[in-house]
């Protein structure tokens, strides 16, 4: 009878649990929106002045160490942001100690037959057009970084979201994932668009946003996101790093 009063126990506390569980509301479109456009206007475009030191690798793409207090950026990605904000005027580039014209530095920085384990030294320097463009002075303290050219990728406003299950290799991974996506307007600011890098999303994308139920509260939490071209047919994929759910997360 003992067994039986635990069981009926187990069951009574068991069984709303799960209906809880399964009433769990869809994200909420005002949600999904405050949390994408929360993402997509803290975005800032970041470029590195002062002495830069770049090494050469086995592979001759180089990157620098870090920039702008960030980590060390994909390969070659700090190397293509000096190009472009050359070529917007914001910067002009000299190799340290050798004469080169800007282009050519450009084409040595990016792959220029050279021994592995070496390094180059550049020496960025701000033009007018660059502390005409530099919004640091508006930013929040925080986010003030020296040596730094900063300013925000732009404003954007996103739609309504479509949301649907989170799926891995065709199978539901988990009720409590759900991926949301929307188109989102874009009105990209004028250093952005001088330096040409919003080429492939003109002004309109696409933003997948990986959220997850927090059981504490009920609240959708944001886990990743990711941006696409309107054109794209490819899905959206998330890889879920450091937990049972490892693997990408497709959208389609």
């Amino acid at each position: 009878m003992r067994a039986i009063g635990c069981l009926t126990f187990l069951l009574a506390f068991l069984v709303p649990l799960a209906a809880a569980r399964a009433e769990q509301p869809e994200p909420a479109q005002d949600d999904l929106r405050v949390l994408a456009e929360g993402v997509l206007n803290a975005q800032l475009v970041d470029i590195p002045t002062g002495r830069l030191t770049a090494a050469i690798t086995q592979d001759y793409l180089q990157d620098f160490d870090s920039i702008c207090g960030h980590d060390p950026l994909p390969r070659g990605h700090s190397v293509l942001i000096l190009a472009h904000a050359q070529e917007a005027g914001f910067i002009t580039l000299q190799l340290e100690g050798i004469s080169r014209t800007p282009v050519g530095i450009i084409h040595e920085l990016l792959g220029a037959q050279q021994v592995p384990g070496m390094t180059r030294h550049v020496i960025v320097t701000e033009t007018d057009a660059g502390r005409e463009a530099d919004a640091s002075a508006s930013l929040p303290p925080e986010q003030r970084i020296a040596n730094c050219i900063r300013f925000p990728k732009g404003v954007f406003t996103a739609g309504n979201f479509e949301i649907r299950p989170a799926h891995g290799g065709g199978t539901s991974i988990d009720p409590q994932y759900r991926i949301a996506v929307a188109r989102y307007d874009a009105q990209w600011s004028a250093p952005y668009r001088a330096m040409g890098e919003m080429r492939e999303y003109p002004d309109q994308a696409m933003i997948g946003l990986l959220v997850h139920v927090d059981p504490a509260d009920g609240h959708w939490k944001l886990v990743k996101w990711t941006t696409r071209s309107v054109k794209s047919r490819e899905p959206m994929t998330f890889l879920v790093p450091r937990t049972k759910y490892e693997g990408s997360i497709n959208f389609h």
